[in-house]
């Protein structure tokens, strides 16, 4: 019997220790999607960040992956809004973090990529927290051949007439 026990009570640390971490900051971007042009820069993505811990957590950098080719991301906003910045145990804090930008050669779809915030504090240290963003894009507004025919024919009348007096 006692064998038994301490058989379930093995297995049992086990499955504790083989259970995956669960990070101590949880984020969500705020839009988790927007809709822009090719050749277009999207308005800034921002995130609430909550620490779920116990400790304080120091913000120690960030990752910008999965983009297709022809999307580009500038994470200066994080480093000049969150970077070594301490959030306590239970607190939250807003904060706008990136830019992204689509080429005009980038073929209008939708395109998810990822954001990986890293922080120290907390058990592990180094750790993680992460998110995916979804860049929806459009083609690039181009005027249509009518539109430009008319907008020609009207300045074409305008300069007769003014030649004509």
């Amino acid at each position: 019997m006692r064998q038994i026990a301490w058989t379930l009570g093995l297995i049992g640390a086990v499955a504790l220790a083989a259970a995956p971490a669960r990070a101590q900051l949880q984020f969500t971007l705020s839009p988790s999607t927007q809709t822009y042009a090719q050749g277009a820069t999207a308005p800034a993505w921002s995130a609430t960040f909550l620490n779920t811990g116990a400790t304080t957590l120091t913000f120690a950098g960030i990752a910008l992956s999965g983009l297709p080719t022809g999307l580009t991301a500038d994470d200066t906003l994080y480093f000049t809004n969150l970077d070594g910045t301490t959030l306590g145990a239970g607190a939250s804090v807003t904060a706008t973090i990136f830019t992204s930008t689509a080429s005009f050669s980038l073929a209008p779809a939708t395109y998810n990529s990822n954001v990986t915030v890293t922080y120290t504090g907390g058990a592990p240290s180094p750790a993680d927290a992460n998110a995916t963003w979804t860049s929806i894009i459009t083609g690039a507004a181009v005027p249509e051949p009518g539109t430009l025919a008319l907008a020609s024919l009207g300045l074409l009348g305008f300069g007769l007439r003014r030649r004509r007096k």
